[in-house]
């Protein structure tokens, strides 16, 4: 083994690394839900800071606490922090049914908005199973404040459009989070929410003066910086010109400005010094494309380390057995190019040091996998279901009339239908093309949109391919029309964006989930998700909407 303080060892220490897929050959390459030889061979010899694991790692409760525990043996770190994406709602890596479902940022934002918070209790209950799984560390709560309503990345994974409601639902889901033992990250610095691009394809800019910047986009983490004491805060792949507007020249041999992950303006002299942030300070994922595919691997993880990032993650992608061999010369070009970056190892200690304190400040516990889904945190779940949904009008279905359920998604669409025909409803299926045979009714239209982003790839219910698309000609307002100079009465359900197109409000009553899922009981065939149950109460009149909207729509 190498000596503990060379150069090598402690920029591998500055790591985090996924190991989603692994295969001996580019034709067996599969997800990998044990380790294999060379992984635990890889980690005696590299320190990592820690690995984060996405879905294709975790097929049961009880593989997942086996995986996390031979990467803590096999460690020369024994102490390295497992991550993971569990925001709630869209970004759940943890399988759909394994743990308890909670809706995620913008429905917690939407019961606080109706003066019932229960973000700090959710946090709480989702930071013991991660526990339980053998996870410490927690990329959430999204805190950028959705200020755009074409914001393709971050939508409902925000709280809301305010600041104070980001900062208290921020706040409180940060303490409850730390609460049980996890630490939060919070993400993505200096402020993703008034984007008009995803990073995890493109490189999005912010054109915020500094003024809008201190005071929208930077006010939550000085709340947080001063309030919640954060594990970690995570970086924003985005150019913020008011902030940095330094060039860096890209992989085509272009000035362009230097992205927020790359900027020691940002990441030391903003975050470290002026906002006086402690704790550790990690890149977003080095291989999302705003930063991949715009600049040199080698060159992103140096500009990284220089401009004040404490934790590279995901720089290097390990799938195979030749990749250890590339990992060796990749921190061969690492250890070469510090010298061009004098503040890597001029502060190379301190970051060190904020990682073991990182470390010490969450350890592994080993908790009873009985509190995955256990019977309050399902009843948690069904409780922010409940409270979340907010409604613009209030109808009620007619139980003497059918009902007609059509929509965006074939599935989601079924599995109200199913919740309907439960209270009592005689409740018929349509495919959206032929509507048009079913003017004067009572229809439900169930609503998924927008598409879905990178970020909620991973092995999760992200893709809908029955009918979540749309033929070019159809288009919902004008049904919704007709049906009602028939004589009909609408309802329209948006599943995920509250965004919706203005030009339905007057047409139908409005419920509002900010989130959904395909999952269904094995057995029953019935959706796991309390959503749809609180829906279609709300629909028959049997419970009222009780959340208040954290966003402007219409």
């Amino acid at each position: 083994m190498r000596p503990d303080n060379s150069l090598r060892q402690q920029l591998s220490r500055r790591m985090m690394l996924d190991l989603r897929l692994f295969g001996e050959t580019q034709e067996t390459t599969a997800p990998l839900t044990q380790l294999p030889t060379q992984w635990r061979e890889f980690l005696q010899l590299n320190p990592l800071a820690g690995v984060v694991l996405f879905a294709e790692n975790i097929s049961t409760i009880e593989q997942c606490v086996a995986l996390t525990a031979s990467l803590r043996e096999a460690s020369s770190n024994p102490r390295m922090l497992i991550g993971i994406d569990q925001e709630g709602g869209r970004v759940m890596r943890t399988p759909r049914g394994m743990c308890t479902d909670f809706a995620g940022p913008m429905a917690m934002g939407a019961a606080a908005a109706g003066g019932m918070s229960r973000s700090h209790v959710v946090a709480a209950a989702m930071g013991l199973e991660l526990q339980a799984l053998g996870i410490n560390l927690n990329f959430a709560p999204t805190v950028d404040v959705n200020s755009n309503p074409a914001n393709p990345v971050i939508n409902v994974r925000a709280f809301g459009e305010s600041v104070e409601l980001v900062c208290s639902e921020g706040g409180a889901f940060t303490a409850g989070l730390q609460a049980s033992g996890v630490g939060a990250v919070l993400k993505h610095f200096p402020g993703h929410g008034d984007t008009h691009s995803d990073s995890h394809v493109g490189l999005p800019r912010v054109d915020r003066n500094e003024d809008e910047a201190f005071a929208i986009d930077l006010a939550p983490y000085r709340h947080f910086i001063a309030r919640q004491n954060p594990a970690a805060i995570m970086t924003a792949h985005i150019q913020y010109p008011s902030l940095d507007n330094s060039p860096l020249v890209d992989v085509n041999g272009q000035e362009a400005i230097r992205p927020a992950t790359l900027s020691r303006r940002i990441l030391s002299e903003l975050l470290r010094d002026r906002l006086e942030f402690k704790g550790c300070i990690i890149t977003d994922a080095l291989d999302m494309g705003a930063i991949a595919e715009n600049f040199d691997l080698v060159q992103a993880a140096l500009e990284s380390l220089a401009a004040g990032a404490d934790i590279l993650l995901m720089p290097f992608r390990i799938e195979g057995p030749a990749d250890f061999i590339r990992f060796e010369q990749f921190l061969d070009e690492l250890v070469a190019g510090v010298a061009e970056f004098p503040s890597i190892q001029r502060e190379m200690s301190a970051s060190i040091a904020r990682i073991e304190a990182l470390e010490a400040r969450y350890p592994p516990i080993a908790l009873n996998p009985a509190v995955i889904r256990s019977p309050s945190h399902l009843a948690l779940e069904t409780e922010l279901a409940q409270l979340s949904i907010c409604s613009i009008g209030e109808d009620s279905l007619n139980r003497s009339q059918s009902v007609v359920v059509s929509g965006s998604s074939v599935a989601l669409a079924i599995s109200i239908a199913s919740e309907l025909k439960l209270l009592g409803f005689d409740c018929l299926n349509v495919r959206p093309y032929e509507l048009k045979e079913y003017l004067n009714c009572q229809l439900v239209w169930v609503e998924l949109s927008p598409n879905d982003s990178a970020v909620d790839w991973g092995g999760t219910d992200f893709s809908e391919t029955d009918d979540s698309t749309q033929s070019n000609d159809f288009e919902i307002v004008d049904v919704l029309s007709s049906n009602r100079v028939a004589g009909g009465r609408n309802w329209f359900l948006a599943m995920r964006s509250p965004y919706i197109n203005p030009r339905i409000l007057p047409q139908a009553t409005v419920l509002f989930s900010y989130h959904y899922s395909t999952a269904v009981h094995p057995e029953t065939k019935r959706a796991l998700s309390p959503v749809y149950k609180s829906l279609a109460e709300i629909m028959s009149g049997e419970r009222t909407a009780r959340g208040s909207l954290p966003v402007s729509v219409g």
